[in-house]
């Protein structure tokens, strides 16, 4: 439903535009100090995983199958990102 559609793309920031091109852009104002999401295209599993560092920075680890674009917006300061070829 819609609180789920929410989570998925507000918390977890896995914004699905079509079935080759995702963002992934997680709302790090809210109070909260991790999530995770998946979302099953096509070609198969698009998946994004984030958490709060002990230093206040956030790693964010995701992974895309073959022949879809995967942008992750974030600011370098901030934020730690790692693609993983294989679903988290």
């Amino acid at each position: 439903g819609d609180i789920a559609r929410w989570f998925i793309r507000e918390i977890a920031g896995l914004k699905v535009e079509n079935s080759t091109r995702v963002v992934i852009s997680p709302d790090l104002t809210l109070p909260i100090n991790s999530a995770e999401a998946y979302y099953e295209l096509p070609s198969g599993k698009v998946s994004v995983k984030w958490s709060r560092e002990a230093d206040g920075r956030v790693r964010i680890e995701y992974a895309c199958p073959d022949g879809v674009e995967c942008k992750v917006m974030h600011s370098d300061e901030v934020c730690l990102v790692e693609r993983r070829e294989q679903n988290i």
